[in-house]
């Protein structure tokens, strides 16, 4: 009995008969007998799941990805073969090559070249690996340039027959720039008509005899041996015989002391030696010789100069400076540039400033009021100068101290305004102490003044039972 026999009783209920059960278990059984066991299935057979398949193909990352519908793909999307952008023109993304790039050619890097990069590349490249007469050679506009760049002569466009083979035969006399001597054929060793003259005996014109006497051969010392007297040679003068003194030409008058002859001219030209006139001067050339040596004497204007052992020029004396040989004691002060000053006497002594002598003075101020009732301010001793001046020196003095200190300040008052400005640093005062005391070292300000301006003292502060209060300051007058 099937499983369909038996859905159709189950339909009819009809109650199922032995037969029926036992016919039932038998299609069953045959029926489970064809079916595969489960323990011998995979899971995925009782699972469905994809995940549970084995030796799975390996899937890319488009596989997850879908294809456009219609167009071109978008940026999630999987390219079609008939995507647009596959066969459009568009323009390489890779950086474009530099030129030093391109001219070093070493880059293996994909870079993109533009033709004036290509070009760029290709005359490098072109320089590199060809000479200077390649490339003359490359460019040459002409046959004519290309000629010059090979260094070719005009033969190279000559025909063959133009020029004489190098064996043949020519007449002599189509040849030109022959030499006429020896020579000219490079002949160093070739015995020439002088010295063959001067070395062996001529022989007369007819070459039977020996020449005559008067031939430079025998004219020649080396050709002939011994003496001849020199009364037998001719164009000797006199003196070379008899070597008199009386048979000198030209010969000077005799030395005479008391009037020489002078020696030379009056007047010595440059370089020329000294002269001895007849007034027993001597006279020197007017400027040095030409190449002065050592112990050279001469003139320059007004100096007489030397060369000493170094050949070093040297002054002996100077016609306008020395001292030597002048009128007066007068004429020597105007030599030595000195003034009315260096025979005039100066109250307050000299001071040597950038070479000069100038006067310098003391200027004593003796403060007014000087005793213990002063009133501060009011004792001031204060004198004009009628001449310009420096202040160089500054000294203070109290003849008796009190119990208190005095004060005093030092001034300068120019005559054009009027304004007293203290000499002493930072306008400090003087504090009065017993003694003489120096304090030139503090001065400061403005030190120099004109004629009529003052020099001055306040004496600010009288100090109680101090007397003899005296201000001495030095100028130097310009």
């Amino acid at each position: 009995m099937t499983i369909a026999n038996l859905i159709r009783r189950l339909v009819v209920n009809r109650p199922l008969t032995a037969a029926d059960h036992d016919g039932n278990l038998d299609a069953i059984e045959a029926a489970v007998d064809t079916k595969a066991a489960t323990a011998s299935l995979s899971t995925v057979a009782t699972s469905g799941l994809y995940g549970d398949l084995t030796d799975l193909p390996t899937l890319g990352t488009a596989a997850s990805r879908n294809v456009p519908a219609t167009g071109d793909a978008s940026a999630t999307q999987v390219v079609l073969g008939d995507d647009s952008r596959l066969s459009n023109a568009r323009e390489w993304g890779a950086s474009t090559v530099t030129q030093a790039e391109a001219v070093a050619g070493t880059s293996i890097s994909r870079l993109a070249f533009t033709p004036q990069r290509v070009f760029q590349a290709a005359a490098a490249w072109w320089q590199a690996n060809s000479s200077a007469v390649g490339r003359a050679l490359a460019t040459a506009a002409t046959q004519a340039d290309g000629r010059t760049a090979l260094g070719l002569g005009s033969a190279a466009t000559a025909a063959t027959n133009d020029f004489a083979a190098a064996s043949h035969s020519q007449a002599w006399s189509t040849i030109t720039g022959t030499p006429t001597n020896v020579a000219g054929y490079g002949i160093t060793d070739a015995l020439s008509t002088g010295t063959a003259a001067s070395t062996y005996q001529p022989l007369s014109a007819n070459l039977t005899a020996l020449g005559a006497n008067g031939t430079s051969y025998y004219l020649s010392r080396a050709n002939h041996t011994g003496t001849q007297s020199a009364n037998t040679i001719t164009g000797l003068a006199a003196v070379a015989t008899t070597g008199a003194y009386g048979d000198l030409s030209g010969r000077p008058t005799a030395f005479d002391p008391a009037s020489p002859d002078p020696i030379g001219g009056t007047t010595p030209a440059a370089g020329n030696f000294t002269a001895l006139g007849a007034s027993s001067s001597l006279l020197l050339p007017a400027a040095a010789p030409g190449t002065p040596a050592a112990g050279h004497v001469y003139r320059v204007v007004n100096q007489l100069r030397y060369r000493d052992s170094t050949a070093t020029e040297q002054v002996l004396l100077y016609g306008a400076g020395n001292l030597s040989n002048l009128a007066d004691a007068a004429a020597a002060r105007t030599n030595l540039g000195l003034g009315t000053l260096a025979v005039a006497g100066a109250g307050g002594g000299l001071s040597i400033q950038s070479g000069t002598l100038v006067p310098i003075d003391h200027i004593p101020l003796v403060c007014t009021n000087n005793d213990e009732t002063g009133t501060t301010g009011s004792n001031r001793a204060e004198k004009r100068i009628h001449r310009a001046f420096t202040v160089i020196g500054c000294y203070w003095e109290c003849a008796t101290t009190g119990s208190t200190s005095s004060q005093a300040m030092p001034y300068l008052r120019p005559s054009s305004t009027g304004t007293k400005a203290s000499l002493l640093t930072g306008n400090a005062v003087l504090a009065a102490l017993a003694g003489y005391i120096d304090v030139s070292a503090n001065l400061t300000g403005t030190l120099t003044g004109v004629a009529g301006d003052s020099v001055g003292v306040d004496l600010n502060a009288v100090g109680t039972g101090a007397k003899g209060h005296i201000l001495t300051i030095v100028v130097r007058y310009s």
